[in-house]
């Protein structure tokens, strides 16, 4: 069966699901087909929800929505027509957990698989959907993006959103330095998908600490108010080798099932000459062995393509670029182990 992979694009900031729908269509042998909110109709969309979709035409194609929120599921809805060109769709929905904004989930009734990578709301996803609701937490592409050899400059780096003690860099530096410790602040923005992803991740390949903290503590406009969850600055932060340092999101279920004590450093609070005093300890015994089970953790545990297989396999499809892509994954797990990568 043919797999097309959609992804709707909510612009700058996205890059690490933007890069898992790069992925997805790699191993689909497909491209990546935009969803095109400025085509959909309002009057195509209560036409779905009232009459349910155009029937099914084509046998042998199905589809996978990569979704950054619950919004863009209703624009592939939205899409003319789109919904009778698959016998299967799939979705798999990043920003899962604002379930009490969104108030059309009568739009899932033309999905297959509903995937969430939030851990939280189960009972309402199991409302709205039934059996067709499937988990699969938030990962990485520690396989080809993650890394753990190499000189690690920075004893510290600070990466996207911080709460108030941490957001002045100059001053983070400063204190920093007083507790022995090289920090390097907020990367550039780059432009072009795949040279900000390089940046970004050779950043966190020259350091041995990032600090991350909860969305709790470290509120945004796009951040959930009461529901912590982990993001890509752990994830991919720990594929490269790199302890996130921070007040963690532990509310999130997957900061016990899918990371692990040695990749995380516990903050109690926000205070930053604390916070540095702990990671100065931390940084005393650090060794390259750090990096090396961080990335061996992240292979075993966060990689995108088990989460893939995970959906593949619920959804009964056969793709064979997945299957080689697995192969290769526990490969480099045998060589990581043994040293020899």
């Amino acid at each position: 069966m043919d797999i097309d992979v959609y992804y709707s694009d909510p612009g700058r900031g996205w890059w690490p699901i933007e890069d898992l729908a790069l992925l997805a269509a790699r191993l689909f042998r497909t491209d990546i087909r935009p969803v095109r909110s400025e085509r959909s109709s309002r009057l195509n969309l209560i036409r779905h929800q009232l009459l349910g979709a155009p029937g099914r035409r084509k046998r042998d194609r199905a589809a996978l929505l990569i979704a950054p929120s619950l919004w863009n599921v209703e624009e592939f809805v939205r899409e003319p027509d789109l919904l009778s060109q698959y016998s299967q769709i799939a979705t798999y929905i990043c920003d899962s957990m604002h379930v009490e904004k969104f108030n059309r989930p009568g739009v899932f009734r033309h999905f297959d698989l509903v995937a969430r990578m939030r851990p939280h709301d189960e009972n309402i996803y199991r409302k709205w959907v039934g059996e067709r609701a499937l988990y699969a937490p938030f990962g990485t592409d520690a396989l080809d993006r993650g890394g753990w050899r190499g000189a690690r400059d920075l004893d510290v780096l600070r990466v996207g959103r911080q709460p108030p003690t941490w957001e002045d860099d100059a001053a983070s530096a400063a204190k920093a330095a007083s507790a022995g410790l090289t920090f390097h602040g907020r990367p550039p923005m780059i432009e072009g998908h795949e040279d900000a992803v390089q940046s970004l991740l050779g950043f966190y390949r020259r350091s041995k600490f990032t600090v991350a903290h909860s969305n709790l503590v470290a509120a945004h406009g796009s951040t959930h108010a009461t529901k912590e969850y982990i993001t890509a600055r752990w994830t991919d932060a720990l594929a490269c080798g790199t302890v996130v340092a921070g007040v963690q999101p532990t509310g999130d279920r997957g900061v016990a099932e899918e990371l692990w004590p040695e990749g995380l450093i516990h903050l109690d609070d926000t205070d930053i000459e604390a916070n540095l005093g702990e990671i100065a300890q931390a940084n005393a015994a650090w060794t390259p062995e750090v990096a090396r089970y961080n990335h061996l953790m992240s292979l075993k545990r966060l990689d995108w393509r088990w989460r893939l297989r995970t959906i593949a396999t619920a959804m009964d499809w056969k793709v064979p670029a997945l299957d080689q892509d697995i192969l290769r994954l526990e490969d480099r797990i045998v060589a990581v182990e043994s040293g020899a990568a």
